[in-house]
């Protein structure tokens, strides 16, 4: 015997969402070429993503720094989306860092997807901005 819920119709809601953003590398030094990847669900091929640079100032307790939208025409493409960007910025906007960064910049990529109302964002990338030196 089947039950009456057999034929019933149910509603399923397909959300489109970034599912994940990412720096493909945890530091890199000013001038570098970076890559951003960006993973999505349920948008489709073609959509229009906007990228805009990011300072993180959330351990020095003020309000985040906007850098500079990342230019170019960026898209969708099989739920994935990868972008190259080269770590430069006006050094006179962010004062010195030795002072009130603790001799780095810490960079995260805000993600927005218009279509959809979406945003997210990437994880912090750790920018160094004095050489490395050995001793010796």
């Amino acid at each position: 015997m089947y039950s009456s819920q057999a034929d019933a119709i149910r509603t399923i809601v397909v959300e489109p969402a970034v599912t994940r953003a990412f720096w493909a590398q945890p530091r890199a030094w000013y001038g570098d070429t970076v890559r951003i990847h960006i993973e999505t669900r349920f948008i489709p091929d073609g959509t229009k993503v906007t990228l805009e640079l990011w300072e993180d100032d959330s351990a020095e307790g003020n309000a985040d720094d906007f850098v500079a939208a990342i230019e170019g025409e960026y898209t969708v493409q099989n739920g994935r989306c990868t972008v190259e960007h080269k770590l430069v910025w006006d050094e006179e906007g962010f004062g010195d860092p030795s002072e009130d960064e603790g001799g780095a910049y810490e960079f995260y990529v805000r993600i927005v997807v218009d279509d959809y109302a979406l945003e997210a964002r990437t994880n912090l990338l750790y920018v160094a901005i004095e050489e490395f030196r050995l001793s010796g």
